[in-house]
């Protein structure tokens, strides 16, 4: 919901990055021969690296200009 709001965006990423990492690691702690016999598990692992990337590219760029902390009511430098 932080996330969302707005609200300390760049932690909020740095912990769901943490969040999703936890729940990777519980979730596909399976051997090699099982992950290369498992191709629907192998969709899903790479879907949630993928979300991890996403957020580790929302923590390094930030939440951009229109966000309650990146300044929309502010006025534009040209």
């Amino acid at each position: 919901m932080a996330l969302i709001v707005g609200a300390w965006p760049r932690w909020t990423a740095l912990v769901l990055v943490a969040f999703t990492a936890v729940a990777l690691w519980t979730a596909h702690r399976t051997p090699l021969v099982s992950t290369i016999m498992r191709p629907r598990q192998n969709g899903e692992f790479y879907r949630t690296l993928a979300i991890m990337g996403g957020l580790l590219f929302y923590f390094g760029s930030g939440p951009g200009a229109w966000s309650w902390k990146g300044g929309a009511g502010r006025s534009a430098k040209a």
